[in-house]
């Protein structure tokens, strides 16, 4: 895990740089995992609280282990209602839209959970294609089973339209490759129309 995140820290700091909200009073790492991006997350925004969420009692309990004193990581699994944190003004999230099945209401419910004019920064896969041919079978079969669950491998594609039909306002929509493996992503800051809580 730790090696996903030095290879795709580039991406992520650019995206959090974009983010309309500077030093925020609550930033919230959806589905953090053992902490990398959450740590990602404090260092370029600044917020008041930093709080990084997941359904994984392990990877809380690693983050736990290996924080900065400055924090915070609560199992929590993040497309159920209440966040144990109000309002957070930023919520971000990376490659975890795909995982969900349908990722359309998981967006509807963050809208929800947000403070008025949230942003909701987000990072997903958008096609994944190698020059080996048992790797592109791989990545097919990775697809179909996600298929299989509800879940869309290449979320990313699908991303600007489950946005919008979730009440989310795009400011900005980026598609990125990576020769390496020749994966192209997407990231969206997204901000939350003002919505009656």
């Amino acid at each position: 895990m730790r090696r996903l995140a030095e290879l795709y820290e580039p991406e992520i700091r650019s995206l959090l740089e974009r983010s309309p909200i500077y030093a925020p009073s609550i930033a919230i790492d959806l589905s953090c995992g053992p902490g990398w991006s959450t740590d990602l997350l404090h260092q370029v925004l600044q917020p008041g609280r930093t709080i990084g969420l997941d359904a994984s009692e392990r990877f809380i309990e690693e983050a736990l282990r290996n924080r900065r004193p400055e924090l915070e990581f609560r199992v929590q699994n993040v497309v159920r209602e209440p966040f144990p944190v109000a309002a957070p003004d930023v919520l971000f999230c990376r490659f975890l839209l795909t995982h969900l099945a349908p990722p359309g209401e998981a967006l509807t419910a963050w809208a929800k959970q947000g403070a008025p004019r949230a942003v909701l920064l987000i990072h997903e896969t958008e096609s994944l294609e190698a020059e080996d041919p048992v790797i592109d079978r791989y990545y097919e079969l990775v697809g179909l089973l996600q298929q299989h669950y509800g879940q869309a491998l290449y979320v990313g594609g699908l991303l600007e339209a489950l946005v919008t039909q979730s009440g989310w306002n795009i400011i900005e929509s980026q598609r990125h490759a990576r020769k390496a493996w020749a994966q192209n992503g997407r990231t969206a800051p997204i901000q939350s129309p003002d919505m009656a809580r």
